[in-house]
């Protein structure tokens, strides 16, 4: 089972736009669905890389500003977990492997 399948979202194109749905409506859902659908086209591959040196045990940004607003939300990394938007806490291998796959999603489409 993917990540997107176990939290129950969608990954989908219309014309040259790409964006998260949900397939069941659930907390986990919408966080989750929320900050891909708000990280820009780079981001991801950022966001990633500082939860692998999380992981790895080296050292990386605690936040993630989505677009680098300074008053946004984001992502704390705070392993073995990630709180998106201060309010849903995800676990870090789980970020991670749902970052791949909608990385590979976009890259594809």
């Amino acid at each position: 089972m993917t990540k997107r399948e176990q939290y129950k979202l969608t990954f989908n194109k219309i014309k040259n736009r790409v964006y998260c749905g949900q397939s069941e409506i659930t907390t986990e859902s919408y966080f989750l669905c929320s900050l891909l659908n708000q990280l820009s086209d780079r981001e991801p591959e950022y966001l990633l890389d500082e939860i692998k040196l999380a992981v790895a045990g080296q050292d990386f940004d605690a936040f993630y500003s989505v677009d680098g607003a300074l008053f946004s939300d984001g992502v704390h990394i705070q392993p073995p977990n990630a709180i998106i938007n201060e309010k849903y806490e995800v676990k870090l291998v789980d970020l991670k492997q749902l970052l791949d796959e909608w990385i590979a999603f976009v890259r594809a489409s």
